[in-house]
Formats: structure tokens, C-alpha cells, sequence
């Protein structure tokens, strides 16, 4: 019948294609590479910017908010820090991100010393940052089996703090956000083939 004819036509058609494909291709080849100079190659350079670190003392939040057993935020500098006065009065300061999942600091549960997650119910020394305990106890069934798989104990961020007048202070890299950006920002620009004007 007409199915053999239909199929070696097919065949035949897909066959020339790829053949003309191959040859296309061949021929694009063919010689050296063109060369591409754009601005942006100049612009931009073939290395991140060498931002240097540079520690300096930053009001967070004011004296007046951090009262025995609370986590108060502040945002300086594109950096989110907690300052968590324990049950007995003595002062930290830690990132606002609670470690295995970015839970606020400010939800924890704060004890002597100690910040317990409200989640997965792990707790972390506030002056080394360590875990203490179990890691991940809770929800039942879930943290102890899945929490468990997907992440391993995990420090706290945890950075000196004073109190400065009417404000609690925190020593950060002030210089942080403008170093992590430049190097995603270089990563993006050369995933699109920008930093070198490939893409243009």
C-alpha cells in the first residue's frame, strides 16, 4: 500500500534536511572566529571590583527596644541583624536568619545564653553561635527524618555588640552587600556572555 511509499518519502525529506544542516553548519565554521570588541569589555574589566572588608561599629536598634528575653531587627547597611537580650540581661548580636531555613531571630524562643528556633526547635549558644542539642527535634517525625536530610547543623552569624549611648551597636563589615554583589553580579553579566561583550 501507500504506507512503505509515505515512510521512504519521509525518510528521504528528513535525510536532505540533515544533510543540509551539517552542511550549513560546516560552512560557518569555515575560517577564524570573528573578533568582538564592544565598550562594555572596557567598561567592566575581567575581574570583580576588590572591595575591601571594613569593620566599623553601626547603631541597630535603640537601647529602649532590646529588653530581657526579646530579638529586636535593625538594617544597616544592606545587613538584617538581631540583637537578642537573653532572660538575664546580657546582650547579642546575630543575623536575623535562624539556620537551617532563614527563620527570623525574632520569632526564637530566648533563653539564658540560648536561641531556640520555633520551627525545627533547634537552639544555638548566642555567644559562639554553636548548636546545642539535637538538631532539627521538631515537628515530630519530620525534623528528625526529613530536616535531618536536607541540612546539617549549622552555626549562627554572630558579631560584637555594645550598647553606645541610647543605641545597641553592632561590628559589621560594612563593605558585605557591595562585596557579595559584585560577584553576582559579574556572574550574571558573564552568564549572558556581557563581561567580555561575547554576548553582543
Amino acid at each position: 500500500g501507500d504506507k512503505p511509499v509515505l515512510l521512504e518519502i519521509a525518510m528521504s525529506r528528513t535525510s536532505t534536511l540533515l544533510l543540509a544542516a551539517l552542511c550549513s553548519a560546516d560552512a560557518l565554521s569555515i575560517g577564524s572566529a570573528p573578533t568582538i570588541t564592544s565598550r562594555a569589555a572596557v567598561a567592566m574589566g575581567d575581574k570583580p571590583a576588590n572591595i575591601p572588608t571594613k569593620m566599623k561599629w553601626v547603631p541597630f536598634v535603640s537601647a529602649s527596644e532590646a529588653q530581657k528575653g526579646t530579638a529586636v531587627a535593625g538594617f544597616q547597611y544592606g545587613l538584617e541583624i538581631a540583637v537578642v537580650t537573653d532572660t538575664t540581661g546580657k546582650q547579642y548580636a546575630i543575623a536575623n536568619k535562624l539556620p537551617p531555613f532563614g527563620q527570623p531571630a525574632t520569632f526564637g524562643t530566648i533563653g539564658a545564653g540560648t536561641i531556640t528556633d520555633p520551627v525545627t526547635l533547634s537552639t544555638w549558644d548566642l555567644k559562639t553561635g554553636k548548636p546545642i542539642g539535637a538538631w532539627c527535634p521538631a515537628p515530630p517525625l519530620i525534623g528528625p527524618i526529613i530536616f535531618n536530610a536536607l541540612s546539617s547543623p549549622s552555626p549562627l552569624t554572630v558579631f560584637p555588640c555594645r550598647k553606645s549611648g541610647n543605641k545597641i551597636e553592632a561590628n559589621v563589615n560594612v563593605n558585605a552587600k557591595a562585596q557579595f554583589e559584585s560577584g553576582y553580579w559579574r556572574g550574571v553579566l558573564d552568564a549572558q556572555g556581557k563581561t567580555d561583550g561575547g554576548y553582543y
